[in-house]
Order: C-alpha cells, then sequence, then structure tokens
C-alpha cells in the first residue's frame, strides 16, 4: 500500500458522507419551504372566510381524511349554502384565465 493510502480512502469516504448530507440538507430545505407557504396561504384564506361566520357558516380547519392514513381536508365550510371542501394551493403567480 502506498504512503497515506488508508487516509486517502477514509477522506475520500468523508467526502462522499459530506455530498449525500448536504443532498439531504437542500431536500429538507426545500420541503421546509414548501409546507411554510402551504401553511402561509391556508392561514390567508382561513382569515378571509372567518368573515362569513358572522352569516351562519361554519368553518372547518385541517380535517382528517377518513379511511387514510395521512390525507387531510384543508376546510371545510358548511353553512346555509352547502358544504364546501376547499383544497388550498400557493400558487407562486396569479391563475389566469382566457377565453
Amino acid at each position: 500500500m502506498a504512503a497515506g493510502g488508508s487516509a486517502s480512502r477514509r477522506a475520500q469516504e468523508a467526502r462522499r458522507q459530506e455530498r449525500l448530507l448536504r443532498e439531504q440538507w437542500q431536500t429538507a430545505r426545500q420541503r421546509a419551504r414548501r409546507w411554510e407557504a402551504a401553511s402561509e396561504g391556508e392561514r390567508r384564506v382561513a382569515a378571509q372566510l372567518l368573515v362569513l361566520t358572522a352569516r351562519g357558516w361554519r368553518l372547518l380547519v385541517d380535517r382528517r381524511w377518513p379511511g387514510t392514513r395521512a390525507a387531510n381536508v384543508d376546510m371545510l365550510l358548511v353553512g346555509p349554502g352547502g358544504v364546501f371542501v376547499l383544497d388550498v394551493k400557493n400558487w407562486r403567480s396569479a391563475p389566469a384565465t382566457s377565453g
């Protein structure tokens, strides 16, 4: 074995682990940002819908979807006009219509 061979292999392995951890950190960071944006969007929509409670509506937020492990309904709006299921999305840009 050449001088420094085992230290070189260990350094390469450490660098490989460093790259893997950096990729995992970046993925976790992106995921956290998406969940934070989703949370902010839901808070904004809920704040706007709360004004309807004075008119007989009830707002139910973050309800578990029956029969599933983790799925949820962002909001249910129940009142004189019926029952509405709301799935809130926080898009990067405003939606556009055509035609």
